[in-house]
């Protein structure tokens, strides 16, 4: 099907001025991508970590959005529901799974973290970031 009769639909690559796609078009655009993230950015910080590297494996899946939470399963057809079984009132989305559930801020309150500034923000990222680099770090680690 043709939008436009005259010009025929195909694929166009953005990296070059041209459209044209090639291996070192790629390549380049990859390097200037790379180097214009900063550490926000990018998963450097995660494995900068003074932490095991299962913990540090755990926050880089937790970033990806690849924990196998109740709702990525029933997105993927895999659960019928994305109810979370502990508390039945939310979707176990990784947030709700690791910070927000009523049980789990029980958990979060006995463990000293009661500012609320540590409950607010819905980046996951952000939270992570600053519970890692936290005073509390290596307990807010073991607890995640």
């Amino acid at each position: 099907m043709f939008l436009n009769g005259r010009i025929r639909d195909g694929f166009t690559w953005k990296g070059n001025l041209d459209g044209i796609y090639s291996v070192k078009a790629e390549y380049k655009w990859l390097l200037k991508w790379n180097s214009s993230m900063d550490e926000v950015g990018s998963w450097k910080w995660i494995w900068r970590l003074t932490a095991t590297e299962k913990i540090k494996f755990l926050y880089w899946m937790v970033c990806h959005d690849a924990a196998p939470t109740r709702s990525l399963l029933h997105n993927r057809g895999m659960l019928d529901t994305n109810n979370c079984q502990r508390c039945l009132n939310s979707s176990e989305s990784i947030m709700h799974c690791f910070r927000d559930c009523p049980f789990v801020k029980h958990l979060w309150l006995a463990l000293g973290f009661d500012n609320i500034n540590f409950y607010l923000g819905n980046s996951l990222v952000t939270w992570l970031r600053q519970g890692a680099f936290s005073a509390n770090n290596h307990l807010f680690s073991a607890a995640l």
